[in-house]
């Protein structure tokens, strides 16, 4: 059976750099701060598109409550009846 030797060295041999501890996770207060920072930026950027598909979920909805009214506002041959009111936001 073979021996991974670099897994057998690195046991009993740690890390001359002093960046990682037992159970392998960074310590290096430069790798924490930026990890931080990936992980805050991929949230920021997250609440971003949330953000987005809200806007454009609020835009539909209004789209389809104009439509809703102008269809109203017409009779059977499609002709508008009546006055329509539009506002601009």
């Amino acid at each position: 059976m073979p021996i991974d030797l670099a897994a057998a060295v690195s046991a009993v041999i740690p890390n001359p750099n002093g960046n990682t501890n037992s159970s392998g996770l960074a310590t290096d207060p430069d790798a924490v701060r930026k990890a931080d920072e990936a992980r805050m930026a991929q949230q920021a950027e997250q609440r971003r598109l949330e953000e987005i598909q809200a806007d454009e979920k609020r835009a539909e909805t209004a789209r389809e409550d104009r439509n809703r009214r102008e269809q109203v506002s017409r009779n059977a041959n499609g002709e508008i009846i009546g006055t329509t009111v539009n506002s601009l936001a």
